[in-house]
């Protein structure tokens, strides 16, 4: 019994542990003072776009490696190490100012907003604020 609940514990740990974790997308930010586009090919990565006027800073985005290969374990972790040194060598250059991965944000719905009221429900102080209103051409009358 006492197994199980270690075994339990240890799961809903890891759990927790990796739902917590910041998850990056595939894209950077850059930000350099001489050309990005033989920078971005030196270190295989594909320019999106600049989007500043003086086109220092570029969004750009890794490779799409999806056909190296489709099945293996190991794969994933061969992409990373090679997004990894290819980080490093960007980061060590000397007319990077700015190289940045983004996160993925998560989206939530927001909570349900209730209709406006009819005015048979309103109390007599909201029907009369309400005339005010209507008065003073703050509000306007719809059937």
């Amino acid at each position: 019994m006492k197994k199980i609940l270690t075994i339990l514990f240890l799961l809903t740990c890891t759990l927790i542990k990796t739902a917590r974790a910041d998850q990056y997308s595939k894209h950077w930010i850059l930000k350099t003072n001489e050309d990005a586009h033989k920078l971005a090919e030196q270190n295989n990565f594909r320019i999106i776009r600049s989007f500043t006027l003086d086109n220092q800073n570029y969004h750009i985005a890794q490779p799409d490696y999806h056909r190296l290969k489709r099945s293996t374990d190991d794969s994933h972790e061969h992409l990373d190490d090679l997004i990894k040194q290819s980080e490093k060598r960007i980061l060590s250059d000397p007319s990077v100012s700015l190289f940045e991965r983004e996160k993925i944000l998560k989206r939530t719905k927001r909570d349900y907003v209730a209709p406006p009221q009819s005015v048979s429900t309103l109390s007599e102080h909201q029907k009369e604020l309400a005339k005010q209103q209507l008065q003073q051409g703050l509000l306007t009358y719809s059937s």
